[in-house]
């Protein structure tokens, strides 16, 4: 029997045994919409062998998150811990509880979320996003009414060649016309992980054994993932090593000073970098393609957004943090995209 077959087999298996993870993965937010309509805003329900709560009233979700305090408890990423502890990888943003994670958002945010240091990347970033554009314009050309086919694939590409700029100071190739085989892997195994983590959640442990492709599936995937992650960061380190022997003064945006000055354990930079890499395509995919989404069924808006960039911005001039500063409007939409 072909792997994929048996893969599907165990997976229909699993769809009987946990039927809502399943129906909340392929009819997305219908469930949560009936479950409200059905029980209220506030029920419990089953994920796999994890009981949840959905909260669905943005007054009530007001009052959890301002319950979170300085450690908050987030969402129980169990698959992701367990590979971790199997590996000995340490635990990262995404991962980290408590006062592991205050003290590693602390460390972030220093470089990251301050807006003098986001400004900072402008000129790293502008170029990734000139590269986008040229992109989309390529791909418009070659179809015959001038249509990107897929644009959150594109954003994809784009936030993984942006976050990647980032923190490794350098380009991986999302958006060249032929993307290296060592990056293609890695986006392949970003989507093979994210389905996999929902077979394992769902999955018991005792039956990792009984089906244990799933399991396997998600560690390889990781296991690439932090390899890729781990050769980069280990370029970078030889390169800052050899300017600290020549007495060269260490520079760059974010990883460099990273390294060089947070004093952080390896373990511990290879286990944030790679979460922040999963981090930074999520968040910057999804806030674009939804801010086009939203612009396209709010044509006003997006005539208003399009005059206020041109009266601030000179015809064939690159925008720079100054620049977005006095686009209120633009900053608003973002801000209500993301809310």
């Amino acid at each position: 029997m072909p792997q994929t077959l048996k893969l599907a087999t165990k997976a229909s298996l699993v769809a009987k045994l946990f039927p809502e993870l399943w129906v909340e993965s392929l009819l997305g937010p219908r469930p949560k919409i009936e479950g409200k309509a059905k029980y209220g805003p506030v029920w419990k329900a089953s994920f796999g062998p994890i009981l949840t709560v959905h909260v669905a009233d943005p007054s009530l979700i007001e009052q959890v998150l301002r319950q979170e305090g300085k450690h908050p408890i987030r969402s129980d990423l169990s698959s992701w811990k367990d590979y971790r502890v199997c590996r000995g990888h340490a635990y990262g943003l995404l991962t980290a509880e408590g006062e592991e994670w205050q003290r590693i958002r602390s460390i972030l945010g220093k470089h990251m979320l301050k807006p003098k240091e986001v400004e900072s990347y402008t000129g790293t970033l502008n170029e990734v996003v000139r590269d986008l554009i040229g992109r989309l314009q390529h791909q418009r050309n070659l179809h015959e009414r001038h249509v990107v086919k897929n644009v959150a694939n594109e954003f994809y590409k784009f936030g993984l060649e942006g976050i990647s700029s980032v923190l490794f100071e350098s380009r991986i190739g999302c958006l060249e016309p032929k993307v290296p085989e060592e990056t293609e892997k890695f986006i392949s195994s970003i989507n093979t992980m994210f389905i996999m983590t929902l077979l394992t959640m769902a999955m018991p442990k005792f039956l990792h054994k009984i089906f244990p492709k799933p399991w396997q599936k998600f560690c390889e995937s990781w296991d690439y993932m932090f390899e890729f992650a781990k050769g980069h960061i280990d370029k970078r380190m030889a390169e800052v090593s050899e300017k600290i022997i020549q007495g060269e003064k260490v520079e760059g945006k974010y990883l460099t000073y990273y390294l060089a000055q947070e004093k952080l354990s390896m373990k511990s930079i290879y286990g944030n970098v790679t979460e922040l890499l999963l981090a930074g395509v999520d968040t910057i995919s999804s806030t674009l393609s939804w801010s086009l989404y939203e612009l396209s069924r709010h044509p006003q808006i997006q005539a208003a957004v399009h005059e206020e960039i041109t009266t601030v911005m000179q015809e064939g001039l690159i925008p720079t943090a100054a620049d977005v500063a006095q686009m209120p409007l633009l900053k608003a939409v973002v801000k209500e995209v993301l809310r």
